[in-house]
């Protein structure tokens, strides 16, 4: 959808010289009424009732009284056909069928969306929304409280629920759709991005991401490492294995780095495990993780503290190191 320039108070003239099928310059006797292309090209229409002549043209812009055309696909404009014309033609300001059915295709056709201009960081700032959606009541609910969700990160100004406005009617998701203000349809789309999976939906929210730890205590070599996290709100749920190669070499502890910062250190009893390939994949020797400080954590084997060269066997390449637990985020 181009940007076309109109002028209401545009009156019939006249061309001052002759003209052929394939001339990009139009002379006329007065174009001062006429649009000058400033803001985008206008149309004309040339030996208007005279069905053999007859012609639209897009003019790119006007110069006094001289009409510029951009190029010779131009002429013969709207389902017409480029002619030759005589000196005093009548010359006419139109509005074409593509004046009208840009607009009204822009109404029926929903698939369309001409707005490219509103699609700016100043017009659609992510935090301009969420606080229209949080005065409208469309976020901050009980729904989202008990997902899990730190909801002081959501309210505007405070940690508080708002206790006048949609904020304080709408309790849930469904009831959201029902809380009647100035900007209805705002908390509307919102409940129908809840109900389709948008918005507090915990399968979409949770997505592993790879992280490549640190390694100390132990000389990583060609060892093989999985690493991968998720992080919803506060909380950390990680998946770590090592399987070590024909370069590792075993130290005392073995401690990896955290994907994210703990908050609260000192964590017993999460799972780990490890597997001694030397007498079979199948046993697996429970160890217990540890996080000792804020970025890190570690295994321990039964009543001996960390895993080290013979802990809790002698280990050699292809053994397996691996953990899964969850923690709070600093």
């Amino acid at each position: 959808m181009a940007r076309r320039e109109y002028a209401g108070g545009a009156v019939a003239t006249k061309i001052s010289g002759a003209i052929t099928a394939t001339s990009l310059t139009i002379p006329v006797v007065d174009g001062s009424t006429l649009p000058t292309g400033t803001t985008g090209p206008f149309a004309i229409d040339l030996d208007s009732g005279d069905l053999s002549t007859y012609e639209k043209v897009l003019v790119a812009s006007r110069s006094g009284n001289t009409l510029t055309v951009a190029s010779v696909a131009n002429r013969g404009y709207d389902g017409t056909v480029a002619s030759t014309h005589a000196s005093g033609a009548a010359l006419l300001h139109i509005v074409t069928s593509i004046d009208l059915d840009e607009p009204n295709d822009h109404i029926n056709t929903t698939t369309r969306d001409d707005h490219t201009q509103y699609n700016t960081v100043a017009r659609h700032a992510a935090i301009s929304h969420t606080s229209a959606m949080l005065a409208a009541g469309a976020v901050d609910n009980p729904a989202l409280a008990g997902s899990g969700l730190d909801i002081s990160k959501f309210t505007v100004g405070t940690s508080s629920r708002p206790t006048t406005g949609n904020a304080a009617t709408a309790t849930t998701a469904t009831t959201a759709t029902s809380a009647t203000s100035a900007t209805t349809a705002t908390t509307a789309a919102t409940a129908t991005s809840v109900a389709a999976g948008g918005v507090n939906n915990a399968a979409a929210a949770f997505t592993w991401t790879t992280w490549v730890p640190t390694i100390t205590g132990w000389g990583v070599g060609n060892a093989v490492i999985t690493a991968r996290y998720a992080k919803i709100g506060k909380i950390v749920h990680v998946a770590f294995q090592m399987t070590t190669g024909t370069t590792t070499t075993y130290g005392v502890p073995l401690a990896v780095s955290l994907p994210v910062s703990a908050k609260v250190w000192i964590y017993l009893g999460m799972v780990g495990g490890a597997t001694d390939v030397s007498v079979g994949s199948t046993r697996i020797p429970r160890l217990a993780v540890r996080i000792p400080d804020a970025t890190t954590f570690t295994f321990d084997a039964a009543t001996i503290p960390d895993v080290g060269a013979s802990v809790p066997f002698a280990w050699a390449t292809g053994d397996i190191v691996q953990a899964a637990f969850t923690y709070e985020a600093l």
